[in-house]
């Protein structure tokens, strides 16, 4: 399974540095998800990763860093997808000037996932069990079964060393997670537990 690391959505002293050693320790794909950060942050963040790894970042905010950098992708929300004519735009044009970049977004229904989800290289789908970050959120799609769905789908939301396991069996190619990790008195030892359940899964594209 594939295994994502969302950010924290504020800036935090230090932060590049955990994530630096998180690539070290074999994370293929961070989001780098700021909502209030001005392009000046993120390119201060940027600027404190190895280089080598900025091809494994994906920019939620700022989309217009990620070919400057030669990041991996680009994300949508659904503030994003809104504004339809503007998202549709500037997908066409990366998709024409930058074609390997991935265009990923978020869902929190099914029906809206199902009719909108192919578009992109991948979705995420949260929140599937109850939230660590934000106490509020409630899991709902724990039980779902995705498997006849011909998308790749990223599971979010209270995702831990516990519960991962379950996730593949229900047709998810891969789980993000960001309370986990964040949370953790040691974020780096709680990446590798979690890296570990999943490597103990099924591969899956995504």
């Amino acid at each position: 399974m594939k295994l994502i690391v969302i950010s924290r959505s504020k800036v935090h002293l230090g932060e590049e540095k955990v994530v630096s050693e998180l690539f070290e320790q074999g994370l293929q794909v961070f989001h780098l998800r700021k909502p209030t950060a001005s392009a000046e942050e993120i390119e201060h963040f940027l600027k404190r990763l190895p280089q080598k790894y900025l091809n494994r970042v994906v920019l939620h905010t700022q989309h217009e860093l990620a070919p400057k950098y030669g990041l991996k992708g680009i994300h949508l929300t659904s503030k994003h997808r809104k504004k339809k004519l503007k998202a549709w735009f500037l997908v066409q044009y990366l998709k024409i000037k930058h074609p390997t970049l991935t265009i990923s977004t978020s869902f929190h229904s099914v029906d809206t996932l199902t009719s909108g989800g192919a578009f992109y290289h991948y979705a995420f789908l949260s929140p599937v069990f109850d939230s660590i970050s934000k106490k509020k959120h409630l899991g709902r799609f724990a039980e779902v079964d995705l498997r006849n769905l011909d998308q790749d789908i990223i599971a979010l939301g209270g995702i831990n060393e516990e519960n991962i396991g379950a996730l593949k069996k229900k047709g998810y190619s891969g789980a993000a997670v960001l309370g986990a990790i964040w949370s953790s008195k040691d974020p780096i030892e709680t990446f590798i537990k979690i890296k570990k359940q999943c490597e103990q899964q099924p591969m899956a594209s995504a």
